[in-house]
C-alpha cells in the first residue's frame, strides 16, 4: 500500500503569509508564492477537493492550501513512482464527495503500490496523448 512509504499530510491556510518566492499551491496548480515554505522536500501533491486528477510532483520548498494533499516520502527514491502510479489512476473516479469532488486520506492511504485499489475502483486513466490502437481488419 501507498501507506507503507509515504504519509499523507494536510495543506495549510495561506492567508496570514507574506508574498514571497515559495509557490503556493491549490488543487489547480500555484495559487500565490508565500514567504514560508510548508514543506522543503520531495513530495507529490494529491488534490484533497476540485480537480482531483491535477497531481503534481514537486521537487521545491513550497505551500499547499487545504484543497491540496502533500506527502512526506518515509523511503528514499520512491517520489516519482509515487507521482506516475497515482498520476495514472482515475482519481476522479474515486470521489467520496457530493457536490464538490473529493478525496480522503483513507482513500489514498488505501492505494496498493501496483496502483490499482481494487478491480471496479481506481483503474489507470486513459494517458494522456495516448495514440488509440488501430482496429485490424477483419477478413471475411
Amino acid at each position: 500500500m501507498l501507506s507503507d512509504i509515504l504519509t499523507v499530510c494536510y495543506g495549510k491556510d495561506h492567508k496570514r503569509l507574506g508574498d514571497g518566492t515559495t509557490p503556493c499551491y491549490g488543487s489547480g496548480g500555484i495559487m500565490r508564492y508565500v514567504d514560508a515554505p510548508l514543506y522543503s522536500g520531495e513530495s507529490v501533491l494529491i488534490p484533497r477537493k476540485g480537480s482531483l486528477n491535477n497531481v503534481l510532483y514537486i521537487n521545491e520548498p513550497f505551500w499547499t492550501v487545504d484543497t491540496m494533499f502533500y506527502t512526506h516520502m518515509t523511503r528514499p527514491n520512491v517520489a516519482k513512482f509515487v507521482y506516475f502510479t497515482v498520476r495514472d489512476l482515475d482519481l476522479a473516479g474515486m470521489n467520496v464527495g457530493s457536490a464538490v469532488p473529493s478525496m480522503t486520506t483513507a482513500v489514498l492511504n488505501a492505494l496498493r503500490r501496483a496502483g490499482q485499489s481494487s478491480p471496479s475502483r481506481g483503474l489507470p486513466r486513459k494517458r494522456r496523448g495516448a495514440v488509440p490502437s488501430p482496429r485490424r481488419r477483419m477478413s471475411p
